[in-house]
């Protein structure tokens, strides 16, 4: 019940050349825990001593110049607590649950700003910070209220929402090189099938709004999405319907920088990890390292502490 919905969206990034599939991507030795497997994916550490310091992708923003617009390097879209994955040492982050959110400043802070008269580095730099954020806010402002028609439909969900103001934040150059949402509600360990299904239906509908919205705004060149889990399910279905934690699980990448196709080798039954979960065939690892190379031109082999062959996922 699950394919259709989810089938048409793959299809669609597929036949136009926007989708990679990586199977099996997983890690040695994998954790069943949430916590601990997502700081796994979220740090690149398969270490758990250093789980509490930063992720992969703060890291690699620590290497890059700060945005040319003063924004943060990495943003969340949504009201969760900022993931392990965008601490960095230096790379700042923030968090914005709403475009209105970041509507409500009034005027009065841009008089103020435009008439203070102080001449030093500092008194200048805010004056100037404070400037630029009214500036950016009117960009907002006209985004949220367009003339004439969206140039893109989007569902009325969660994710589509985060999506959305995603979207228009890239339009309106706010400066920020990673932009980060969750959809969770995977831990299907009960009625699966039709959780799953409105789960692959949401994803499918808010990726493919996403991509031609993109597209229609002529930005799509310069956005790439990852979409991962920290592991996959098992393959046996439980007492309740359900799938419990699993190993190794596939990895998406979409958008008009993809190098489309398969990757990694598909699962096979007769070459299980344990009873019911098949081997992981690519290191995850391989996956970041590629993003890091080719994608943000930074070097992985710090951020990920180790060398991990890159893939063909980008053009």
């Amino acid at each position: 019940l699950a394919l259709p919905a989810t089938a048409e969206w793959a299809i669609d990034l597929y036949e136009r050349g926007q989708l990679a599939i990586v199977q099996g991507a997983g890690y040695p030795n994998p954790s069943r825990s949430h916590d601990v497997s997502m700081a796994t994916w979220q740090t690149a550490r398969l270490d758990v001593e250093e789980h509490a310091r930063y992720g992969w992708i703060g890291r690699g923003l620590d290497e890059l110049p700060p945005s040319h617009t003063g924004a943060a390097a990495s943003t969340l879209i949504g009201d969760e607590a900022t993931p392990l994955t965008l601490r960095a040492r230096q790379a700042t982050s923030a968090s914005i649950r709403s475009l209105d959110e970041m509507l409500t400043a009034g005027d009065d802070g841009r008089a103020i700003a435009a008439l203070t008269d102080d001449s030093s580095e500092l008194g200048s730099f805010l004056r100037r910070q404070t400037l630029d954020a009214y500036t950016t806010a009117d960009r907002l402002r006209s985004l949220a209220h367009p003339k004439g028609q969206n140039d893109a439909s989007y569902p009325s969900t969660t994710l589509a929402g985060k999506l959305k103001l995603v979207s228009q934040l890239i339009k309106a150059d706010m400066g920020s090189r990673v932009y980060y949402a969750v959809q969770g509600g995977y831990d299907t360990h009960s009625q699966q099938l039709p959780t799953h299904a409105r789960l692959l239906r949401e994803l499918a509908g808010a990726l493919k709004a996403f991509q031609r919205d993109l597209q229609a705004a002529g930005l799509d060149q310069g956005v790439l999405v990852l979409c991962f889990s920290e592991f996959g399910r098992r393959l046996a279905e439980n007492a309740s319907a359900g799938t419990d934690h699993g190993t190794a699980g596939p990895v998406f990448l979409a958008g008009s920088p993809v190098q489309p196709g398969i990757y990694g080798e598909t699962p096979d039954l007769s070459k299980l990890a344990t009873a019911d979960d098949p081997e992981h065939t690519v290191d995850f690892r391989s996956v970041y390292a590629t993003i890091l190379e080719q994608w943000l031109g930074v070097p992985s082999g710090s951020v990920l502490a180790g060398t991990f062959p890159q893939l063909a996922l980008l053009r």
